[in-house]
């Protein structure tokens, strides 16, 4: 049947050809519909791939060993032959220099001078490996890291030049590693012993830095290496687990500091140990929630320092506890985290390894009592960047600045004329620093960007041809364009991408407001109450804070619960029992045999309980003052008693179960309900309600139940919605539910508290689609419960598969158009300053939106419910 196109002329050649179109759909059935569409969904995933490909294209830096130089460099001698390296992952710089600071001998060594502290600025992204090479290669970090950060398997190691390799060629002696294994990672060969650990598995706090610190000691005792480097994930952990405030977080930087204790003590009392100095500093640091990844201000300040008994003959002495000296988290001196590469060089007597960028930090030059030797430290620096600077992988055609000797101080040298130098050689330097960063950071690939935007553009139009309610000029046409367009132009404004949350907020409100409107007008009795999905749906946008890169506390009503934690367990547990009210009333709405079986809503109760607990002692162990006020012995169970693993693999042991034998149970009943009224896929979805639950931070498991409560009232008026206002709604309240639930266009905002339920290590493939369940709970809760309302205006029956599909279309046309537009912001920006601070990270956010929560969520879900039980 063609729609009816109203009053539009029929005589309009355009609309000759739509209703020409739609008549041959008819004729084809949805067969030919179903091709399309599939068609239209493997060329969105191909259009991802190829424009990935040509943005996130690194640049291999110089691999020129060291460039030949006008100016032949003299001998230089080097206050140290060997280095303890330590590395506290996340260590953020005011953990160190605060007031607030556990680190009290740390602090007691910067007041004394034998510790010259800084404050380190990492690149972005601020993830560990891309702060690994920046700290060892001195290359500026790339997005394309983020891709790597999570692997597990062995990685892509690393060919260019680094200060280890340095000193590893120049034979001092072995090279020592205990802790994170991204070193070996990033560079297999270069370690001659030592104990690599996985650290992807956040729930452990303790075991890796015990594995670590413990291993450190006995090799303090040996003269067999020249660089020994630890690298401690304890307090990273602790802030994915509970966030920078975490009660956990005093007593890990405690343990922290009495490890750089034991290692100062060591180089005080080794006689073995006279020429090493001792390195510890962060790779990045965290925002208040424990992410990391962006680039806000607490994200990229690290603390860093150069500790040695040595130093002290400097007669330098540093106020600590200290105060910033320029932002919130800006202590004593800001440097860039690739400047630590040639200061290693320097200090350990090595070339500055081939692809660094980095500046030497002139604080530290007065470690050289000769000042030919401060001098020729400087220009080889200066020299290195020159060389870098003309090479034409870099991207830079020609030399920026000529070094000419008359622009440099003459012999012989002096305090005076070094001054002087180093006037005339820190522009220049940081000059050349700046121009090779941006010139090696990436290579976006335009004609490969172009490529991708058209296979998107295709997929589009064909995902358009099998909807046949947007193919004529009607409300739904222009509502559907100028939503995305009106979208499309927002990511073009790098602070609406930053704050995108309000764009789905305030469509997804006005949105619901207008579903209200038009059903109080069929409706014959208008009241207040009608307003409560709206009132609802704002009360869910203050559920969490949404401004991650203030430093304050901004008012939310996930706070207001943290402070009555028992407003929130009596949340959750309404949330649960309003679950098995809401199951156990359909089921006897839509089953003959609900009562037949006492023991299904048993087993659902028993199932809700353990969830309860499960949930309750989990968030304890993070949080102890949950259960403060409780008995020792009640706290003693809780904390250390419950397996907790083996609970959360009996609830999912129990849902795949419930799962197997909903499935069976369909396809026994299929040939009896042929005549009977269609069902909803009720007991499947619960299931994953279920689910959902158990990956659902607490403070968020009560989101859940307001949404619950606004589909209900949505099925209720869902007979006077079009297919389209259908989906409409579900795209509106999938990704509003996104942002509600705290996520945000940032690496930072991705939570790891949930991914490992039910594991007791790291797994290649259940770790991350437990993580990814959890940060997308909201959206995939609204896109399987969302197809209730299909159901409701009886476009879900097996009888109606052209309805069906039409929905499935009108997905696909929604996450194409978001995914074109996205492509476009990006390539319009390609050359300005934020594609990788602001674009990147967002266009990170639109291939998992686009890959993995499309194609499994928004057509894969939908798809075997509609094959498994009768929608």
């Amino acid at each position: 049947m063609t729609p009816d196109f109203g009053s539009y002329p029929s005589a309009s050649p355009s609309l000759s050809i739509v209703c020409y179109s739609i008549n041959l759909f008819d004729a084809m059935g949805w067969h030919f519909r179903g091709a399309l569409l599939l068609l239209a969904n493997g060329l969105i995933f191909a259009s991802t791939i190829v424009f990935t490909m040509g943005f996130f294209r690194p640049l291999a830096p110089s691999s020129a060993r060291r460039a030949t130089v006008d100016r032949s460099v003299p001998s230089r001698s080097a206050p140290f032959e060997r280095v303890v390296f330590l590395m506290i992952d996340a260590l953020r710089s005011d953990f160190v220099y605060s007031p607030q600071s556990q680190f009290k001998f740390t602090q007691e060594l910067i007041r004394s001078g034998a510790a010259i502290p800084f404050t380190m600025k990492t690149g972005s992204p601020s993830l560990t490996r891309a702060c690994i090479k920046a700290m060892t290669v001195g290359s500026p970090s790339m997005f394309l890291d983020v891709f790597h950060n999570a692997d597990d398997g062995p990685g892509t190691p690393e060919t260019t030049d680094t200060w280890l390799a340095q000193l590893k060629a120049a034979e001092r002696g072995k090279l020592v590693f205990y802790g994170d294994d991204t070193w070996v990672q990033l560079f297999p060969e270069v370690f001659d012993r030592g104990c690599p650990i996985s650290p992807l598995f956040v729930p452990d706090i303790h075991s890796p830095d015990l594995n670590v610190s413990t291993n450190a000691i006995k090799e303090l005792q040996r003269d067999d290496w020249s660089a020994l480097v630890l690298h401690f994930p304890g307090i990273d952990h602790v802030g994915h687990m509970g966030g920078a405030d975490s009660e956990f977080m005093a007593s890990k930087q405690r343990q922290m500091d009495a490890i750089i204790k034991e290692i100062w003590k060591a180089l005080e009392s080794g006689a073995h140990l006279n020429s090493t100095f001792f390195v510890v500093g962060g790779d990045h640091g965290m925002d208040r929630w424990g992410g990391h990844g962006g680039a806000s201000d607490p994200e990229v300040s690290a603390a860093m320092m150069f500790i040695s008994p040595q130093f002290k003959l400097l007669n330098r002495t540093y106020e600590s506890p200290a105060v910033p000296t320029g932002g919130a988290f800006d202590y004593y001196t800001v440097i860039r985290q690739v400047d630590v590469v040639p200061t290693m060089a320097g200090l350990l007597g090595v070339p500055i390894p081939s692809a660094s960028i980095g500046v030497f930090v002139h604080e530290l030059l007065d470690l050289w009592s000769d000042i030919k030797d401060q001098a020729n430290l400087v220009l080889e620096n200066l020299d290195h960047l020159r060389a870098l600077s003309c090479k034409s992988d870099t991207g830079m055609d020609v030399c920026q600045t000529d070094l000419d000797r008359h622009h440099l101080p003459q012999e012989p040298l002096n305090e005076k004329s070094l001054a002087e130098l180093s006037m005339v050689t820190n522009p220049m330097s940081k000059e050349f620093q700046n121009a090779l960063e941006n010139a090696t950071s990436g290579n976006i690939q335009v004609s490969v960007l172009r490529y991708g935007i058209a296979i998107a553009l295709i997929a589009l139009l064909l995902a358009w041809a099998t909807c046949k309610s947007i193919l004529s000029l009607n409300w739904d046409f222009l509502v559907l364009n100028l939503f995305q367009l009106g979208h499309s132009l927002a990511l073009l404004f790098p602070y609406l991408v930053e704050t995108e949350h309000h764009f789905w907020f305030w469509s997804s409100t006005i949105w619901m407001g207008w579903l209200v409107f038009t059903t109080s007008c069929h409706s014959s009795v208008v009241s207040p109450g009608r307003l409560t999905p709206v009132v609802l749906h704002l009360l869910s946008q203050r559920w969490n804070p949404h401004d991650r890169s203030s430093s304050e506390e901004v008012y939310s009503i996930q706070g207001l619960l943290d402070r009555r934690p028992l407003c929130l367990w009596l949340l959750i547990a309404v949330t649960l029992l309003h679950t098995y009210t809401f199951a156990a009333q359909r089921r006897r709405n839509v089953t003959r045999d609900a009562e037949d079986n006492p023991l299904l809503g048993l087993a659902h109760r028993a199932v809700l309980l353990v969830i309860f607990v499960f949930k309750f002692a989990s968030a304890a162990q993070i949080r102890p003052g949950l259960i403060a006020r409780a008995p020792e012995w009640l706290q003693g169970i809780i904390l250390e008693q419950l397996p907790l693993t083996r609970i959360a693999q009996f609830v999912f042991l129990s849902l795949a179960i419930g799962l197997g034998y909903v499935v069976l149970r369909s396809y026994a009943r299929e040939a009896s309900l042929k005549n009977e009224k269609a069902t909803e896929p009720l007991p499947l979805l619960e299931i994953l309600n279920l689910y959902l639950i158990m990956q659902t931070i607490p403070a968020n498991i009560p989101l859940l139940l307001i949404y619950r409560l606004q589909l209900e009232w949505l099925v209720s008026c869902a007979v006077h919605l079009s297919p389209f206002q259908v989906c409409f709604s579900i795209v509106l309240f999938t990704n509003s539910a996104f942002f509600a639930f705290g996520n945000a266009n940032t690496i930072a905002a991705l939570r790891y508290t949930e991914g490992f339920n039910g594991l007791q290590a790291h797994h290649w493939l259940l770790s991350p689609v437990h993580t990814f369940c959890s940060n997308y709970a909201g959206p995939i809760w609204w896109s399987g419960n969302g197809l209730r309302l299909l159901v409701a205006t009886g476009q879900g029956k097996r009888s109606s598969s052209s309805g069906f599909f039409e929905h499935l279309g009108l997905r696909t046309v929604f996450v194409a158009y978001g995914l074109l537009g996205a492509m476009g912001a990006c390539y319009l920006q390609r050359e300005e300053t934020v594609v990788l601070t602001v674009m990147a990270p967002k266009f990170l956010n639109t291939v998992l939106w686009t890959v993995p929560f499309h194609l499994l969520f928004n057509m894969g879900m939908p798809i075997v419910l509609w094959a498994v039980v009768q929608l």
